[in-house]
């Protein structure tokens, strides 16, 4: 039966792999992240190479989010169904509850409707860490799963989140 490298033996996670070098400490950082993600039931998923992480919820073309960006890092709720009507459908029936989800989520928000994209998010970000810089990796895990937990909480918790739960909007607009 074949060996794995003396790498990855007892769940320690591999220096290198296949691809850039910013792909690897992706793949490292996210080999973290899952098994906190896997312990709290949002992913069945494997570490990527990208700089996001994407976990359902429970809604086709909707998911959980963690990401690295530009200015750091955003933990959010993605609307990304290919119909862009449908996304603002969804969105619009949590951005209505904003000052409601604000207060359950315990800091402020960002409502992005994103008018030149398909998409829309509710978002947080932590500004300034980047995928190379290791020493804050524990610090910007810690934040990825606090902000999760939270934002999920102040989302499931609102019962207009059933409206849109496995339903696409109704075609007259009435939804």
């Amino acid at each position: 039966m074949p060996q794995p490298p003396d790498d990855e033996v007892d769940g320690a996670v591999p220096k290198t792999t296949k691809g850039s070098p910013k792909e690897a400490l992706y793949r490292r950082f996210w080999a973290r992240f899952v098994p906190v993600a896997q312990q709290r039931g949002w992913t069945k998923a494997t570490a990527t190479t990208q700089n996001w992480f994407q976990m359902p919820a429970g809604t086709s073309g909707v998911n959980w989010v963690v990401s690295f960006t530009r200015f750091g890092c955003r933990s959010e709720l993605y609307f990304g169904d290919p119909d862009p009507a449908t996304n603002l459908s969804r969105w619009r029936l949590l951005a209505d509850r904003r000052d409601e989800i604000t207060k359950r989520f315990g800091e402020d928000l960002i409502f992005a409707d994103l008018p030149s994209r398909k998409g829309c998010r509710i978002e947080t970000r932590l500004l300034g860490p980047t995928i190379d810089d290791e020493d804050h990796w524990s610090d910007v895990l810690r934040w990825m799963e606090d902000t999760q937990e939270r934002l999920r909480t102040a989302i499931g918790d609102v019962p207009v989140v059933k409206e849109f739960a496995g339903t696409s909007p109704d075609p007259d607009g009435d939804h």
